[in-house]
């Protein structure tokens, strides 16, 4: 499961949240290490700027909670009203699902304007969550230049590769063998094959 096509987890979801969806992944101390929204960008920066996430009752649900539920369900406070003028942007239906698995803890919010999810739809993002928060823990073992080469290594040979990131043929190896070590592949084309099915490049 762990190395299901990133891409396709990605798409099932956007059917079936055609308001758009959040995704909080691999909680930390200061926040999430990776992050995709979907929704609205006019609700996106209106709950950016008028801070609402400490009174979003989906977001204090999963930050309480593990397993899924639909919007209508929680039974939290909502000071700021924030459920019922995100539905001026079309989320009048949601389902909100945290992932704890591998060590690690991950949030998402579902949403659509038409009708509730059915039981069957609500098993699916839970299980579509899952995925994603697995699959996403491959580039969370990664930094962003061994990323850089395993991405530029797989379209260029090893020189090339090395020129158009602006490091050195040694600097390039290097990377690449840390990248090898983290994710246990037996050499270069695997890692990028684990990436590639990863959806990390």
């Amino acid at each position: 499961m762990a190395n299901r096509n990133q891409e396709m987890v990605r798409q099932n979801i956007e059917i079936l949240s055609p308001s758009g969806y959040a995704a909080l992944l691999h909680l930390k101390f200061m926040g999430a290490s990776q992050t995709r929204i979907t929704y609205p960008e006019e609700w996106q920066q209106a709950y950016i700027a008028e801070g609402l996430t400490p009174a979003d009752p989906v977001f204090n649900w999963c930050f309480g909670h593990t397993g899924s539920i639909r919007w209508s369900e929680i039974d939290l406070p909502d000071p700021q009203n924030v459920l019922e003028r995100g539905k001026a942007y079309g989320l009048h239906f949601g389902v909100a699902v945290t992932v704890s698995l591998e060590g690690s803890k991950s949030m998402f919010s579902f949403a659509r304007a038409d009708r509730e999810y059915t039981n069957d739809e609500v098993a699916l993002l839970e299980n579509l969550a899952q995925q994603y928060h697995l699959n996403s823990l491959v580039a969370a073992k990664l930094s962003a230049e061994e990323i850089e080469a395993a991405a530029m290594r797989a379209k260029y040979n090893a020189p090339e590769a090395a020129e158009v990131i602006g490091i050195s043929l040694p600097g390039l190896n290097k990377r690449l063998a840390s990248l090898r070590a983290k994710l246990d592949a037996q050499d270069t084309t695997h890692a990028i094959v684990i990436l590639k099915e990863s959806g990390v490049i």
